[in-house]
């Protein structure tokens, strides 16, 4: 049977808290553990945890991140904390110079590839009659291909 990152939260926990008790840990979960179930778990226990977030999900703090309040804590690496809506969470937002420059060389490594691929469609229709359906259907596959080259976040 193949176990998953996400299904396997509670039973570690649960491990874990039966041999050493439950200590004032602090769970630090990764983005493949987390599920709805998983962070439930942990509110149910009164368990301190840190969760890493699907980066969509940071939308919902975009004024926070546009912010200018934040503090750098290691060169290249900075932080800063964001309550929930809800106000029962505190989002720790970071964000790494590193990062951010992978970030764009893989956002420009995709847009040159849509733009070489439209230059070679467009080619092709000068030099033969497209159905304009197959032509949408090519463009909209490759956008799907590369749809990380939207703005970079």
């Amino acid at each position: 049977m193949l176990l998953y990152d996400v299904t396997t939260v509670e039973e570690m926990a649960l491990t874990m808290e039966g041999k050493c008790g439950k200590a004032n840990r602090i769970w630090v979960i990764d983005r493949g553990m987390v599920s709805a179930a998983n962070v439930s778990f942990l509110k149910q226990g009164s368990r301190r945890y840190v969760l890493g977030t699907a980066k969509g999900k940071l939308r919902q703090y975009e004024k926070q991140l546009l912010a200018g309040d934040w503090r750098e804590v290691h060169e290249g690496l900075e932080v800063k904390l964001s309550p929930a809506p809800a106000g029962d969470e505190v989002f720790i937002l970071y964000r790494g110079a590193q990062r951010c420059l992978k970030e764009q060389a893989m956002h420009d490594r995709f847009e040159q590839r849509i733009e070489k691929k439209l230059t070679a469609m467009v080619e092709s229709c000068r030099k033969l009659k497209q159905n304009p359906l197959v032509t949408s259907r090519q463009v909209g596959k490759l956008l799907g291909r590369n749809s990380r080259a939207g703005a970079p976040e």
